[in-house]
This record gives C-alpha cells, structure tokens and sequence, in this order.
C-alpha cells in the first residue's frame, strides 16, 4: 500500500462522512498527518518483518540471532547467515504429540492451555 493508496482511502472516508477534503482545507491536512503518519508505521513493520528471518535479516536482527546461536558476531553477514540457517535446521528433541497437553496437566487439576 502506497502513500497515494492510503491517501485515496482516507479521503474516501472522510467524503462519506460529508467532510470536504478540498484543497487548502483542516480536513486534507489531517488526512495528509494521517498518511504520513501511517506510511512511518508501515515501513517500520516492513523493517521489522525483515528481522525475523535469517536470510533477510540485517544488523541489529542478525545479532539478535548470533546472541541467540552463539555465533561469533565478528564473523561476516553471509557466514553468520548461512550458521543461523544451520542452526534452526538441527533437531532440538524428541517431540511427542500430546506431551505439553499433559506435562501441564500433571502439574496441577487447574492447570490446562
């Protein structure tokens, strides 16, 4: 979704409302804050979208999983990456289905999820 995008819907809106989004207007103004303020929101989810997985992940991301990996962070972005991705690929455990249910269960008659 664009600026103009974001812009197009809020006018509509605001033209259902009855309210004048003409040039030189409150009404324009507030939608243009409105915009701006949304289009700083969206690229920063876009940025954090970008952290949560290995191959796009970057600075402070990257870290954030080296500390996680133990993974010496001198290390170049690629080889960081490419530890990461061998990481998260290793088996952590014999998983049976049904096992938290009743680990939990076990702990006391109030407990459940």
């Amino acid at each position: 979704m664009t600026n103009n995008d974001i812009y197009e819907r809020l006018s509509g809106l605001y033209e259902k409302l009855g309210l004048a989004v003409g040039d030189g207007s409150s009404e324009k103004g507030e939608i243009l804050a409105c915009c701006a303020g949304i289009s700083l929101v969206k690229d920063d989810f876009e940025q954090s979208f970008l952290q949560l997985f290995p191959n796009t992940s970057f600075q402070r991301g990257l870290s954030l999983f080296c500390e996680l990996m133990n993974i010496d962070s001198s290390l170049t972005d690629e080889e960081k990456k490419r530890l990461i991705k061998k990481g998260l690929s290793q088996c952590y455990g014999d998983y049976i289905y049904g096992i938290f249910k009743k680990e939990i269960e076990d702990l006391s008659a109030v407990f459940f999820y």
